[in-house]
């Protein structure tokens, strides 16, 4: 009797260690971006509430211990994006957010599909905090076409240097570019 009280007291333990970590998946999303902001993990994903990987806004989350998540809100959603439907296209959906931060401004970069009937664009926004809200810089940074896919932007600084570049594409075999990005 002493070896099943014991058993079930370690299986107890073994609940109750189990049940304190985060579930999986944390939140729906893909393509995401991650930053440490003042000792917490961002993560910026691609995804919405309803589960879709065709998002219509993006949210950020934020956590300081890996388990506790919170959700930051809204950062930007597609309606606050004037130049979205210039390409005449049915569908579209904000997919792989980056974000980038200089001299306390935040920058998100993102794609908006779809790739077919036309080109892929990357845009990008501002915001002075890092939940936002952000506003978009009212034009495509980048638009895709002759083998290359405008999408999954990431912005890498080069310390040493101190230059930074944009980098996009490489999806499917298409095209990888890179840019040198100016000071703003």
């Amino acid at each position: 009797q002493g070896a099943a009280s014991e058993t079930s007291a370690s299986d107890a333990a073994a609940d109750a260690e189990t049940a304190a970590v985060a579930p999986n998946p944390l939140f729906t999303g893909a393509d995401p971006d991650s930053m440490t902001i003042d000792g917490e993990l961002w993560i910026f994903p691609t995804g919405s509430a309803t589960g879709s990987w065709s998002a219509d806004r993006f949210h950020a989350y934020s956590s300081s211990d890996l388990e506790t998540w919170t959700d930051r809100g809204t950062l930007i959603r597609m309606d606050d994006i004037d130049w979205i439907d210039e390409d005449g296209a049915e569908f579209h959906a904000l997919w792989a957010p980056g974000i980038a931060e200089k001299d306390g401004k935040y920058y998100l970069y993102y794609s908006v599909g779809p790739q077919n009937p036309t080109p892929s664009r990357i845009g990008v926004a501002v915001a002075d905090r890092p939940e936002g809200p952000y506003t978009d810089s009212g034009a495509p940074l980048i638009t895709g076409g002759d083998g290359f896919e405008a999408i999954d932007a990431m912005v890498f600084t080069d310390e040493p240097s101190g230059k930074t570049y944009l980098y996009a594409g490489g999806s499917a075999g298409a095209t990888l570019r890179v840019w040198e990005l100016g000071p703003d």
